[in-house]
């Protein structure tokens, strides 16, 4: 039976990337019985312990010690530590150290950082830099999770030349449907959350490429108007996000703007359900995984026009300019206000969404490992 080495370290980190990992790698298991799937992580993950063919491998090595020991000596590649296997895939980015004759595979999400240098913390953007140009050349093959993301490396990175780079859209788990949402359900989540009675939702890491201040600036222009609820700003803090905070108390919208915090996976959908729309002005996405999930959800969207998101959106979505503040603003009160073309874009979502799924995701993904011979 082939080996391959999966990389599930990046399942401890929530975000975007975990997500992907932990739904790319079920379905993965759940479609392919012909493989072993060694489990390469800092800790074990009760989800994937049914698989017969999940072996899990601990390695705790802390990353920043070993990339800088790798980067500098080249010695001791990972395949030392958790023994040899036919392929290596990392859904994050970035190879480990692998010695010459394991294939590897590879998923880019972005390449945000080198469109916007003040995007990442000085070292975060030191370490993408060399590894994602090392990874990029030593893997066999890329997956793309959007045609903007495979654009965007073949522009930084020359990498399609080869026609290494395939692009397999991500989907959203089942989870993500329309729900009756009963007055107890309601009720919870909005007192878990310190939640308003209405809102408009943004979801996402808090971090400069997500563009926060503009929809603040936003609000603000629209701060006496009655009929626009309020924005609910869901997500973890990231980095470089002291400036959101600052902004929201500068205006005194301290009433119309919430900031929950990071929401558990089980509320997500209630949540989705809950809002009125969802708003995600980023300034550069691979992919827009929170747009494809509350389209799921039967919401409309508002989207910046940068990167996949209008792709994604289609039909079922306001397309605004990423950093005009007042088409922006706009454009939420025009949702506020006609809800003929809300209902419209709301049954356009259901459509749209219908397109994406992570069984389409693993098949494609193990149509690659076939054709590299695994």
């Amino acid at each position: 039976m082939n080996t391959v080495a999966f990389d599930i370290r990046s399942l401890s980190v929530p975000g975007g990337v975990a997500v992907y990992t932990e739904n790319i790698l079920e379905h993965l298991l759940r479609q392919d019985s012909s493989r072993q799937y060694n489990l390469i992580g800092r800790k074990r993950h009760e989800r994937f312990n049914r698989y017969e063919n999940a072996h899990f491998i601990p390695f705790n090595i802390p990353g920043r010690f070993l990339n800088r020991f790798w980067r500098y000596f080249k010695m001791f590649p990972m395949n030392k530590w958790i023994g040899r296997s036919h392929l290596f895939y990392s859904p994050n980015f970035t190879l480990p150290l692998l010695d010459g004759e394991t294939k590897t595979v590879i998923t880019i999400h972005d390449l945000a950082f080198l469109k916007k240098k003040n995007a990442l913390t000085v070292s975060s953007q030191r370490f993408l830099e060399y590894w994602i140009r090392y990874s990029i050349q030593r893997a066999n093959r890329i997956v793309c999770v959007s045609e903007a993301t495979r654009q965007d490396v073949i522009r930084f990175y020359g990498a399609d030349k080869d026609c290494r780079c395939t692009v397999i859209s991500e989907g959203a788990n089942e989870n993500f449907r329309p729900l009756i949402v009963g007055t107890n359900q309601k009720l919870r989540i909005q007192q878990k959350y310190g939640l308003p009675g209405k809102f408009n939702l943004f979801l996402g890491t808090l971090e400069p490429r997500k563009n926060i201040p503009v929809l603040v600036r936003a609000c603000h222009l629209l701060r006496e108007r009655t009929e626009v609820p309020d924005i609910v700003i869901a997500g973890r803090k990231g980095w470089l996000y002291d400036e959101i905070f600052e902004l929201v108390k500068k205006l005194q919208l301290e009433t119309r703007v919430h900031f929950p915090g990071e929401i558990e996976n089980e509320d997500l959908p209630w949540l989705y359900n809950l809002c009125e729309l969802l708003i995600l002005p980023s300034l550069d996405e691979g992919f827009g995984l929170p747009v494809l999930e509350a389209m799921r959800c039967g919401k409309s969207v508002i989207i910046s026009d940068r990167g996949a998101l209008p792709d994604l959106a289609g039909d079922a979505g306001i397309v605004f300019p990423a950093e005009d503040v007042a088409a922006l603003a706009d454009a939420i009160s025009k949702m506020s206000q006609d809800h003929i073309l809300r209902r419209k874009l709301e049954a356009a979502a259901l459509l749209q969404s219908a397109k994406y799924s992570w069984e389409k995701a693993a098949s494609d993904t193990l149509r690659i490992f076939n054709e590299l011979g695994v």
